[in-house]
């Protein structure tokens, strides 16, 4: 049996993550393959990715998958037999000129990677306990925009996908950039959401039906992902994706998710936001090699 085949068996009868489902690595345009290691009775896979463009391959998340790579199949395994695995996986990992892996929140910090460069990232995670309490330890100012929003606009549900992208790329018009990811890819990713029933589309709107945002909310068998949004620049001060993102969170407690992940942002002004929501900051590993000289160049 491949190591692919292992994976989807595996995948069977276990709850995995939902960037690790193989319905979610199908809607992905790119070649998705699986390593497999099993050392003194312990087993990991790797989820991989391969990626061509001009003459350059790459290893990396496709667009809307914040995890891949490493998985382990067992818990409560010890360090030197995680490091073994890992050192076993990253010895199959194909060649690339590009390899450039965001890993699962459920891997150790301290893990090491030979011959990576290795450094931090960073999400926020909410933990859906308790809706009141969730809503008191809102910063006051983020009280106050929900409250306004709630008196003026309104949410609804559609799967308008070609609706949502066109206020994702509203959002990037204050920037004077364009969407970086393109329709194409929220299409197949949408289609695999609503097949597998794993994603809902929230839009806000006031009484003029004017689009104030809008946003995806992905979730697996336990955490809820803030996958995607996008707001008008025009309508920045209304509190809409305040309202939507508190809308997102109550939703997931009905669905009886037990996380809300934010999946974070580098971005300084995105990352307030978030922490308006006064969530757990959590970092998560972000490995890095780059083969190609002329790569590294065209880089500089």
């Amino acid at each position: 049996m491949t190591p692919k085949n292992k994976y989807l068996e595996f995948c069977k009868s276990h709850e995995m993550p939902l960037c690790f489902q193989p319905y979610w690595l199908d809607s992905c345009a790119h070649e998705w393959d699986v390593l497999y290691s099993n050392i003194e009775g312990y087993s990991a896979f790797w989820v991989y990715h391969l990626e061509r463009k001009l003459t350059f391959t790459f290893i990396r998340n496709p667009h809307l998958t914040p995890y891949t790579g490493l998985f382990f199949c067992e818990e409560n395994i010890k360090k030197d037999i995680k490091s073994k695995l890992v050192e076993d996986l990253m010895s199959q990992i194909p060649k690339a000129d590009v390899l450039e892996i965001d890993l699962s929140l459920c891997i150790d910090i301290d893990l090491k990677f030979q011959q990576y460069q290795v450094s931090n990232k960073r999400t926020n995670l909410l933990n859906l306990l308790d809706r009141d309490q969730i809503f008191s330890n809102f910063k006051p100012a983020l009280k106050r925009q929900i409250k306004k929003a709630e008196r003026s606009l309104t949410i609804y549900e559609s799967d308008d996908i070609e609706k949502f992208y066109e206020l994702h790329k509203k959002t990037f018009i204050k920037q004077n950039q364009e969407a970086k990811i393109p329709l194409s890819v929220y299409k197949s990713y949408w289609n695999c959401a609503k097949q597998n029933q794993c994603g809902r589309l929230f839009f806000i709107e006031d009484e003029d039906k004017n689009q104030h945002a809008s946003l995806w909310l992905a979730y697996d068998e336990n955490t809820a992902y803030y996958l995607a949004g996008g707001t008008d620049a025009k309508f920045y001060g209304s509190g809409a994706m305040s309202l939507l993102m508190w809308h997102a969170i109550q939703v997931s407690i009905n669905l009886g998710k037990k996380t809300f992940d934010f999946e974070g942002s580098m971005l300084p002004n995105v990352d307030r936001f978030f922490k308006n929501f006064l969530p757990i900051e959590q970092n998560y590993l972000h490995i890095e090699k780059v083969n190609s000289m002329i790569y590294k160049l065209l880089k500089k």
